[in-house]
């Protein structure tokens, strides 16, 4: 399934999200029953996503992130700027890293 959203446009210094100014998001899914099909359904999804990237802006949406995408993915999803906000953030909130089961924000307090 593909999927194309507007996003609603909101100057990007105001959220932790900075591509504000794409015109359109894609989110390629792919949902399957059967355990033994994870390969097949994996490699067109990942492929699907490849052949769209020379038409993006290489921006990041956090929420599309997969699991196996790594810290760098989710730094790269905020931009640098944002980023530094939220871990300084996260450093004075959440010291003890008890919201580490999403796509983390590191801080010197804590491991990603």
């Amino acid at each position: 399934m593909l999927e194309f959203h507007v996003i609603a446009r909101r100057p990007a210094e105001t959220t932790p999200y900075p591509h504000r100014d794409a015109a359109w998001v894609l989110n390629v899914q792919a949902r399957w029953r059967d355990a033994g099909e994870d390969e097949r359904h994996t490699a067109w999804a990942r492929e699907t996503f490849e052949d769209m990237t020379p038409f993006t802006t290489g921006g990041v949406y956090v929420n599309f992130i997969s699991g196996d995408e790594g810290a760098a993915r989710v730094q790269a999803a905020y931009g640098d700027a944002t980023y530094r906000r939220l871990a300084a953030l996260k450093r004075e909130w959440d010291p003890h890293n008890a919201f580490h089961l999403n796509h983390n924000i590191a801080s010197s307090n804590n491991a990603v």
